[in-house]
């Protein structure tokens, strides 16, 4: 279990205050972005086939909205838009 008595709480505070809003949001895009590649990969390993347009559109985003940063894995383009059936197939 974590120790519960954290030092440093306020000097690192006041650092990360004098940093500006937009500086803060490139960090967390940053960071939220490593973090969708790691699953972009296993959403990779998942596809049914080797190779192919499938596969090449999987692709990560990030969106910066209103004090608010998102990171998104998605998948499929013009020419992958099949990608919907594959994963959750197609009824006769």
């Amino acid at each position: 279990m974590a120790d519960p008595n954290i030092t440093g709480g306020r000097e690192l505070d006041a650092f990360l205050q004098q940093f500006s809003a937009k500086f803060e949001k490139n960090v967390m895009r940053g960071g939220l972005r490593a973090g969708a590649n790691e699953f972009k990969e296993e959403v990779k390993a998942n596809i049914p086939v080797d190779s192919g347009a499938l596969r090449r559109s999987v692709r990560v985003t990030t969106n910066a909205k209103g004090g608010r940063v998102t990171a998104s894995v998605k998948i499929g383009n013009k020419k992958a838009w099949y990608a919907q059936m594959v994963e959750f197939g197609t009824r006769a």
